[in-house]
């Protein structure tokens, strides 16, 4: 499955899956902190203008 530019989000439905899994939520931040630290850092200096952080926190946003 992929998804197409310009594709609408079902923010439902990321908001129920880190309601229910907010465990993993906060593995896959800490996962992509890393990854941000040890590849991008340079390019990033910011990481809240990391892509994946980005993404991680809007998932989060839905969710509150």
């Amino acid at each position: 499955m992929s998804i197409k530019l310009g594709t609408v989000l079902d923010r439902e439905a990321y908001r129920n899956f880190v309601r229910e899994n907010r465990a993993l939520t906060r593995l896959l931040r800490s996962r992509a902190v890393n990854y941000w630290d040890r590849y991008y850092r340079t390019n990033y200096p910011d990481r809240n203008g990391y892509t994946g952080l980005l993404f991680l926190h809007r998932l989060e946003l839905w969710a509150n």
